[in-house]
């Protein structure tokens, strides 16, 4: 509390004075008056002025003191906004303050964690592809007689989980995190769903402590138009700090999922039609936590346990458990009335039905802290200052920009002519750059010709001669994963991201992606590094956020 918002001393001074005078001049008054009428002396005299002046000092300094308390707890109601606008200045004249304040064309997610696991390459996918250094080969294996049928399903689990824990080990702990699960194509229609995996995942990643809600999950092609609807969930959502995006293919969950267009099922040893390919993605935006989340942080330690329910975190912690019974109920309700024999519950609710529930919780939270928190879906209660601090040193590992949506077909649905195609492209390429900040341009593109290997025509003529001086068919500035890595499915534009988030954190360079969907578009994302600043901090306790996993550690800067 600043000096100009102390009460002020001297005026209860003034006023403990001027009542001392009139208590001293009203005994004396009474005193004499009584010896005027009596001739008689009291011996009282003393002590009455002295009960008087310390019942007077009494009542004016417990008066003072509330006063004084009164002020602190109006400055301290004040305060979190005066602190939020404060960091918000200071925030704002920084590369990353100046990077989250961009709107529309120029907003930008966080990246606060990574997995990326193609074939045997867990994190180290950036690394392999630059040590192979040809353009026109996979790094990955083509000796049959290198995979092990007996093993591919429980090789795709490990890749599957792996990168999951990778990313998901810096989301924050007892708070419910919303991921949305992507998977391939299929023609089950039994109730099965990929966010299966969540609860499995998180087990046996060991992470205890971390709660995840089943945000939403989709068996699709691509997960281009999922990472659309991202941004536009984070537009929507505004009280949203962060969200987890996974994407998971192999060729043993296509024939587990039966998805549409695959040949007979190859038997014995052979090299897989796809590898295992998964990637999982924490994405974040540090300033809704700085306005929403850290001005009404409150003190509770970080061993708290389920017993300690005088607390709102673990208020939320039980309840968050109790409704989850509650849900994977429900939903075995649902599809063994479906007729579904062994039906299973995911283990995580649904978001949308979690936060239908979230009123009864409300009820029996206290809400004490700083300020006037205002409990929201997504921020059902406040967070512990150490929830808060993990956030904050869950490293920065890049942005991702919003994603440019570039047709390919006419308004009939029909495939554009090749010049109409150069055309979308290059404008749709322009959109891009034009989003990025004022200093920087793409110096690598990551794309996949893995659904038509004449894709790269088109891009190649729409890049010509772009004033970035990107030249697909130099081996160090345009990658196509589809000859480089091989068809990774529903992953594809995601790998690509994890590759420019990776080489962009080693080199500080901005990379873009453009990824062909076969719904007849493409999605081109660009990929900015973190600031020097930003990577000081998340190296500081002397870890590298991929290359302390590397098994090879030349790579490391």
């Amino acid at each position: 509390m600043s000096a100009v918002q102390r009460p002020s001393i001297w005026n209860y001074v003034l006023v403990w004075f001027g009542a001392l005078l009139a208590w001293v001049a009203l005994i004396l008054f009474i005193y004499y008056r009584q010896w005027q009428s009596t001739g008689v002396e009291d011996s009282g005299l003393g002590n009455d002025i002295r009960n008087g002046v310390l019942a007077i000092t009494a009542l004016v300094g417990v008066v003072f003191g509330g006063h004084w308390l009164w002020k602190v707890r109006s400055a301290i109601a004040k305060e979190p906004a005066a602190v939020t606008s404060a960091q918000a200045t200071t925030a704002a004249a920084t590369p990353h303050g100046r990077m989250l304040a961009g709107e529309g064309e120029r907003y930008v997610l966080e990246v606060r964690g990574l997995g990326l696991a193609v074939g045997d390459y867990y994190q180290t996918v950036w690394q392999a592809i630059r040590e192979d250094d040809d353009a026109f080969k996979s790094v990955l294996p083509q000796d049959p007689n290198y995979y092990d049928p007996n093993t591919r399903i429980g090789d795709a689990e490990l890749a599957a989980r792996t990168s999951f824990g990778d990313a998901a080990k810096e989301a924050v702990e007892r708070w419910p995190v919303p991921v949305i699960v992507l998977g391939p194509p299929t023609t089950i229609n039994d109730g099965s769903t990929m966010a299966s995996g969540i609860a499995y995942w998180r087990q046996s990643e060991s992470l205890g402590l971390t709660l995840f809600l089943w945000q939403d999950d989709a068996n699709v092609a691509s997960a281009q138009g999922t990472l659309e609807r991202l941004f536009q969930f984070f537009d929507d959502h505004p009280d949203v700090p962060e969200v987890l995006l996974v994407s998971n293919d192999s060729e043993g969950g296509r024939y587990g999922w039966e998805s549409p267009g695959l040949p007979k099922q190859p038997e014995g040893v052979h090299v897989p039609i796809m590898p295992d390919s998964m990637t999982a993605l924490l994405v974040a935006r540090s300033d809704r936590v700085d306005r929403l989340v850290r001005p009404y942080a409150v003190d509770v330690d970080d061993g708290i346990n389920k017993d300690d329910t005088q607390y709102d975190i673990i208020k939320l912690w039980n309840f968050f458990w109790e409704r989850r019974d509650v849900f994977d109920d429900k939903f075995e309700r649902e599809l063994k009335a479906k007729g579904v024999k062994l039906p299973d519950g995911p283990g995580v609710p649904k978001a949308d039905w979690w936060i239908a529930q979230l009123p009864e919780l409300w009820k029996q939270i206290n809400n004490k802290g700083p300020g006037d928190f205002k409990p929201s879906p997504y921020l059902p209660v406040r967070w512990a200052r150490w929830q808060v601090q993990q956030f904050d040193e869950s490293p920065l590992l890049g942005y991702l920009h919003r994603p440019v949506h570039v047709p390919l077909t006419d308004n009939q649905g029909k495939p554009l002519k090749r010049a109409a195609q150069v055309e979308a492209l290059r404008k749709g390429w322009g959109q891009a750059v034009a989003a990025l900040p004022d200093d920087a341009k793409p110096t690598r593109v990551f794309y996949d010709t893995s659904l038509d290997r004449e894709w790269v025509i088109p891009l190649t003529q729409a890049l010509h001669e772009n004033a970035e001086g990107i030249e697909l068919d130099d081996k160090h500035q345009g990658y196509d994963i589809g000859r480089r890595l091989g068809n990774t499915g529903v992953s594809s534009a995601l790998v690509q991201i994890g590759l420019g988030i990776v080489s962009g954190y080693d080199d500080g360079r901005t990379s873009a992606t453009v990824n062909l969907t076969p719904d007849g578009y493409a999605g081109i994302v660009m990929v900015s590094p973190p600031d020097e600043a930003s990577k000081a901090a998340a190296t500081q306790n002397g870890k590298h956020p991929f290359y302390d996993l590397l098994r090879d550690k030349k790579a490391t800067p």
